[in-house]
């Protein structure tokens, strides 16, 4: 007596084929096996740093900005760091306006300086953060696909996007939860980030939304690291100042190192310290820290729809204008 099976219906040793095959992610996996052995030249490498001793972020975002990576290119990424944080606009950093304006605070803006580092005015603060790409937020982790950053220096801001799948985030994540530090080679694929993913905070004129996408975990090789991460959590807040009624602050916060109870605590005080009136902003999508009157929780999950934070920013352009 012989069986046949139909592989297109239910049955046990199929579906268990069919939960690994998603699990690892493999038609992701044999895409880029097939191209590494018969089509190399349809990936493109970049390393961290490169024999110039150039940063890998850059290369991407100058990439990018030119026109030499759109959506559907296949990348690989060797020797970067990860961060479980987001820049708060990717690749802002790297235009020449951001530069701009981080050399015209350092330049004219600079309120003191410490043993701890450079403390901007609430004029160069802005200028860092709204218009020179500083700036981080840290988004829940509970979704099919999680949000993280490569960066080649351990500056957040600075880095390239990931969109990776919860399974793969979850690798990443055993390792953060034992306080290590981590570089990982990855292969991804360039997409577009949906409009309906990202917040108004995310929005930076000129630069292209896009992310890498991970799919597969088999796509990622994780490998110890001693190099530090930093994230930049930030605000913008309201003033009784009539020349400058609104504002940003941020402050460098190294991960598995900083107590972020601290960070915090210098954030409110530099708010205080300039005249601060409300917080309007946080940085993190789980915990509302700052108590902030627009927390990026409520943003992201439609609570404050567009037309109820617009009708605000009307109001703080127009706050600018009478300046």
């Amino acid at each position: 007596m012989s069986f046949e099976i139909n592989p297109f219906e239910s049955n046990p040793g199929w579906d268990i084929i069919k939960s690994l095959y998603y699990y690892y992610g493999l038609k992701d996996y044999l895409d880029f096996w097939y191209h590494d052995h018969f089509d190399n030249d349809k990936i493109v490498e970049i390393e961290a740093y490169n024999f110039d001793n150039i940063q890998g972020d850059k290369i991407f975002w100058e990439k990018v900005l030119s026109g030499q990576l759109l959506k559907g290119q296949k990348l690989r990424l060797k020797n970067f760091q990860i961060s479980s944080w987001f820049p708060r606009k990717p690749g802002q950093y790297w235009t020449f306006e951001a530069a701009s304006a981080r050399e015209y605070a350092h330049s004219r803006h600079i309120e003191k300086v410490s043993t701890n580092g450079i403390v901007f005015d609430i004029y160069g603060k802005t200028l860092m953060t709204d218009l020179g790409g500083i700036g981080s937020v840290n988004f829940n982790k509970n979704r099919d696909f999680a949000l993280v950053t490569a960066t080649a220096s351990g500056m957040t801001d600075e880095g390239i996007p990931i969109v990776c799948r919860k399974n793969v985030w979850e690798q990443f994540e055993k390792e953060f939860a034992s306080q290590n530090k981590i570089e990982v080679d990855i292969d991804g694929i360039l997409v577009n980030i949906n409009p309906e993913n990202s917040s108004i905070f995310l929005r930076a004129g000129g630069v292209p939304r896009v992310a890498i996408l991970v799919n597969s975990i088999l796509n990622i090789k994780i490998k110890a690291s001693a190099l530090k991460i930093d994230v930049c959590p930030w605000t913008i807040f309201q003033t009784t100042d009539k020349y400058a009624p609104y504002g940003f602050t941020y402050v460098t916060h190294t991960m598995f190192e900083d107590d972020i109870a601290a960070t915090n605590r210098w954030m409110t005080r530099y708010v205080d310290e300039h005249n601060g009136q409300t917080i309007l902003t946080d940085y993190d999508e789980d915990l509302n820290y700052l108590n902030a009157i627009f927390p990026l929780n409520d943003v992201t999950t439609g609570a404050i729809v567009d037309r109820e934070l617009m009708t605000y920013l009307q109001r703080i352009n127009k706050a600018f204008k009478r300046t």
